[in-house]
């Protein structure tokens, strides 16, 4: 991203060449082939290396990674992919940025695990879940403790 005065963003190829003139005014962050946009309105929306603006407006999203966005409609967070298809209705509390093609799930306040697929690895059950190293997330609920795998498949189940 490139700035002519403090609004008009633009785009430059890392061999320097000029892709999209400065000119886009709160254009907030570009990964991917992605702009993330927010409009007067201060909705937020993405646009390609071309500025061509994709249907659909947010309430708040995020830059994509690795391949993928979080956005929020009417107070529910989902998914969507480069081509702005949902792969996660908007039906959360809370997700995070995926970290290793993995995100945590929130809804009334208990986590659960998703990959970048939108497929669930563990159900939003749990009041902590993060990530231990060498493909295993450790899980706490209540006073009790366990380790599951990217598969979802327990290792250590939950136990005191």
């Amino acid at each position: 991203m490139v700035y002519k005065g403090i609004k008009r963003a633009g785009l430059v190829s890392l061999d320097g060449q000029l892709i999209l003139e400065p000119g886009l005014d709160r254009l907030l962050k570009f990964q991917e082939g992605r702009g993330l946009m927010r409009d007067e309105k201060l909705r937020f929306y993405y646009i390609t290396e071309q500025a061509n603006v994709y249907d659909g407006y947010y309430e708040k999203a995020t830059a994509f990674k690795h391949g993928v966005a979080v956005v929020q409609i009417n107070g529910k967070w989902g998914i969507i992919n480069q081509k702005g298809i949902e792969i996660i209705p908007p039906k959360y509390d809370r997700i995070d940025s995926f970290e290793g093609g993995y995100a945590k799930v929130r809804i009334e306040g208990l986590n659960g695990l998703s990959n970048l697929d939108g497929q669930l690895i563990a159900q939003p059950d749990y009041e902590f879940i993060s990530y231990a190293g060498q493909g295993l997330f450790r899980v706490e609920q209540g006073d009790k403790i366990g380790y599951f795998d990217t598969e979802g498949h327990w290792i250590w189940g939950l136990t005191q």
